[in-house]
């Protein structure tokens, strides 16, 4: 595969997480886990609501608008391209309202996800990370059809409600949204 054959390149080559952390990955094929293993640092994974592995990490499958776990649990929660693929506002909001549920006070939440606003009807689009140390990973998400697009203003109504926005931009191609849990 060409270089300039990715339709996304996303860094995350920066990230740093401590604590407990939820990935809620949808067949973003532990992108997330595979970025933190690498990072020297007090971090335990505790679960990806749709991972599939067998390493001692808790993986859990579930679904996102009825999260498996108990209140404050966690100290952060990534979501990697994964809320996009709830394709009702009904359902997006139910998670955002897990997702502060199961955080503590003062907890993190972290997405990545499409502009799907801006792509055509492909079903697949090539994805490289950039994870630290510069190691690279190629993969494919797959793109929902969501009638009336989606988009980082989709998501960032349910947030307001729990959530102080921190840090936020948008590439044209994905957006990205960092936020703290009120207390």
């Amino acid at each position: 595969m060409k270089k300039n054959d990715y339709i996304m390149t996303v860094d995350i080559s920066g990230l740093k997480a401590e604590g407990s952390i939820l990935d809620m990955g949808f067949k973003s094929s532990g992108i997330i886990y595979r970025a933190l293993k690498n990072i020297e640092q007090d971090c335990q994974i505790a679960a990806d609501v749709c991972g599939r592995a067998d390493d001692g990490y808790g993986w859990v499958y579930g679904y996102p608008p009825e999260l498996p776990f108990d209140d404050n649990t966690f100290d952060i929660v990534i979501a990697f391209f994964s809320l996009s693929y709830l394709d009702k506002k009904l359902e997006r909001n139910r998670t955002i309202a897990q997702i502060s549920r199961i955080l503590k006070c003062g907890g993190r939440l972290l997405i990545w996800d499409v502009d799907i606003k801006n792509f055509n009807l492909k079903l697949k689009k090539r994805l490289k990370v950039i994870l630290p140390k510069n190691e690279e990973v190629e993969t494919y998400i797959r793109m929902p059809i969501l009638w009336g697009g989606y988009d980082m203003n989709a998501i960032l109504p349910a947030l307001h409600s729990c959530f102080e926005i921190i840090d936020s931009y948008d590439t044209g191609s994905f957006f990205y949204i960092e936020s703290v849990k009120r207390i």
